[in-house]
């Protein structure tokens, strides 16, 4: 049953990526782009290279696409790389239901900051037993910590350090029963697993649950842009239902619907293959923003004098006593002296 839920998510994510980002490169040097049908070869492992339980599938995605009448063209990747994040989140997701469905409860994980991240934990579980089975994500932790970084960029370059060659591994029988004999070992017999499967989750308002996280992922994206793209607020709102019990395509019907309907959002047409909107609320702040950057623009400016902008140019900069002070780089310097003269 646990099989079959990895699956099903794995079918969920490869039907979001195909109608969403399945494009191919047509035309004159390849700028135009036309839809195509995906020939994706998908591999199930069910454990780590260094041997701990780990069901995955790797999905290997030719780089060729089928066009509506035949033809086979070569893929534009930039789509497929903007929707695998996404595409990550619809499986966590299904598979978070299916787990529900079985009577496993899930709940989605988060930073200690309280952002989401996706993906999702049995709480059931002890994290004594968590961290044991996930040898290869402790070593690229460790491998973040020695060199003090924490981005998404770092933790790949990491991944790859840290890689282990492939192994031949034992047998699927002799796997099995040294994992059952390191989880007993932490206190984690069959019976406590069993245990996690009780009753099914009980029927959730989906509409209620979706609007919730909705509105949160609004607030979220607009935190930090004044714009956001349908499969970023499609994915800001899944990621928060996650072991809720709502399905990912009701979710994103409802995104899809919120914004072609709703009085809140703003679409502010198209850029870089993507239609962008805003909520009402960011629209007004930046009009207000353009209209007293008009007025200081027709106000006289007599500038300031050379030697207060000098003083602030070369000036040593330190923030946080912590750390040690900086000063402004050439190119700084020159916007500073630039915006202030006269």
């Amino acid at each position: 049953e646990i099989l079959r839920a990895h699956l099903k998510g794995v079918k969920a994510a490869l039907n979001y990526i195909e109608p969403t980002a399945a494009f191919g490169r047509v035309g004159k040097g390849g700028y135009s782009r036309e839809r195509v049908e995906l020939a994706v070869a998908a591999y199930l492992h069910l454990a780590s290279r260094l041997g701990d339980c780990q069901v995955h599938t790797h999905a290997v995605l030719m780089n060729a696409g089928v066009t509506a009448d035949g033809r086979t063209i070569a893929l534009d990747s930039l789509p497929l790389y903007l929707a695998k994040m996404t595409a990550g989140a619809v499986y966590q997701a299904t598979v978070a239901n299916e787990l529900g469905k079985l009577g496993v409860r899930t709940e989605a994980t988060k930073t200690h900051k309280g952002r989401f991240l996706g993906t999702f934990e049995v709480p059931g579980v002890p994290v004594p037993v968590r961290e044991t089975f996930s040898k290869r994500r402790t070593a690229i932790e460790q491998a973040l910590k020695s060199k003090g970084r924490s981005s998404a960029a770092a933790a790949e370059v990491a991944n790859l350090d840290t890689r282990p060659r492939k192994e031949q591994l034992p047998s699927r029988e002799e796997m099995f029963a040294g994992w059952a004999a390191e989880a007993a070992r932490l206190g984690f017999t069959a019976e406590q697993a069993r245990s996690l499967f009780t009753e099914p989750r009980r029927t959730v308002d989906e509409l209620e649950v979706t609007r919730q996280a909705l509105e949160a992922a609004k607030c979220e994206l607009t935190s930090s842009s004044s714009s956001f793209t349908e499969q970023e607020l499609f994915r800001a709102t899944v990621v928060r239902t996650i072991g809720q019990g709502v399905e990912p395509s009701f979710v994103e019907r409802v995104v899809h619907l919120h914004l072609e309907t709703s009085a809140d959002i703003i679409h502010l047409g198209g850029f870089r293959a993507a239609q962008h909107y805003t909520t009402e609320d960011v629209w007004n702040v930046e009009r207000v923003l353009l209209e007293c950057a008009q007025k200081l623009a027709e106000r006289p400016w007599v500038g300031l004098r050379e030697e207060t902008v000098e003083r602030f140019v070369e000036k040593l900069y330190r923030p946080d006593p912590r750390k040690p002070g900086f000063h402004l780089k050439p190119e700084q310097k020159e916007a500073v002296r630039h915006l202030t003269e006269a």
